[in-house]
């Protein structure tokens, strides 16, 4: 006799076996919890616009090569603008600008490249001049419109070239070449809150375009929901702690003017504190309390 859907039904309405009381004194002890209230999300339509593969590769050749060997000794319009921009501040900005741009047309656009390069590497590296270097590339984008693609393919590159994909653990006592260990540790620590700083003056001063901003935080907040729900190890802790740390300081450094990014922000906060803490056994204390005060800078 073969067994149909329609037989299967049937049998949902016929008495059941008692569950053993083992497992019913089992169930009786789990805790009850309300169903919680997740508020819908909005989704955001995304117009992107698709690079000419050709235009994007040059670019990215000479991002790779130039970002590997920064300094570059022998190149003196190259060192006049390294020290221009550790000279930078309020008072004197037309100034140095203007002498970085001097430096500028004397070259080619490889040289114009490369000089993005050390600028994005200067303002991720030294997270307190982010703000005034964003400034300068405002002045710089004015005279030198296809630095802004320059800029673009370098922000498109930043996971690659500065390799922050995996992040680093803090190393134990006993490690070998502690000392390096903490050192690698705090680097790349500074370098991701000093990118989420300087993308987010950027986006303030129109430079990096809404989608790409959207698409930053949209991955960073998948990649903090994922983790989150993974199984708690070291590794799983520190991901989620570099996570929160960059929407913190990308909330930090949005203002108080309101754009589609703080509405973005602000719903997956709530949306993602309003989780039972047992579907995130990677999402400790300090993030908790670091998110709530993050989602407080956006609403």
């Amino acid at each position: 006799m073969s067994l149909t859907v329609s037989d299967i039904y049937k049998v949902r309405f016929e008495p059941k076996l008692a569950l053993p009381r083992v497992l019913q004194e089992n169930i009786a002890k789990l805790r009850i919890t309300a169903a919680t209230y997740k508020p819908v999300r909005h989704h955001i339509k995304k117009h992107i616009v698709k690079e000419d593969s050709t235009s994007a590769n040059w670019r990215q050749n000479i991002i790779e090569a130039y970002t590997s060997k920064i300094k570059n000794a022998d190149d003196v319009e190259y060192q006049a603008i390294q020290g221009i921009l550790n000279k930078l501040s309020p008072s004197n900005l037309d100034k140095l600008t203007a002498d970085i741009l001097a430096n500028i047309k004397k070259r080619d656009e490889v040289f114009r490249v490369r000089i993005t390069c050390l600028i994005f590497q200067v303002a991720i590296t030294q997270r307190m001049f982010s703000q005034i270097i964003s400034d300068c590339m405002v002045k710089l984008i004015q005279v030198f419109p296809d630095m802004n693609e320059d800029l673009d393919a370098q922000i498109k590159l930043f996971p690659k070239t500065y390799n922050i994909n995996e992040s680093l653990l803090f190393p134990s006592a006993g490690d070998a070449d502690y000392d390096d260990k903490v050192i690698a540790w705090a680097k790349q620590k500074d370098m991701k809150q000093g990118y989420a700083a300087f993308l987010t003056h950027l986006y303030s001063r129109k430079v990096v375009s809404e989608n790409d901003m959207y698409a930053s935080v949209h991955q960073l907040m998948t990649d903090l929901s994922g983790v989150s729900a993974s199984l708690k190890t070291p590794q799983t802790e520190e991901t989620v702690n570099r996570c929160v740390d960059f929407l913190f300081e990308t909330a930090q450094t949005l203002g108080k003017e309101k754009t589609i990014t703080h509405k973005v922000i602000a719903g997956y906060l709530e949306t993602f504190l309003a989780r039972p803490r047992a579907e995130l056994p990677s999402f400790g204390m300090r993030s908790r309390v670091r998110l709530e005060n993050c989602l407080k800078c956006v609403q």
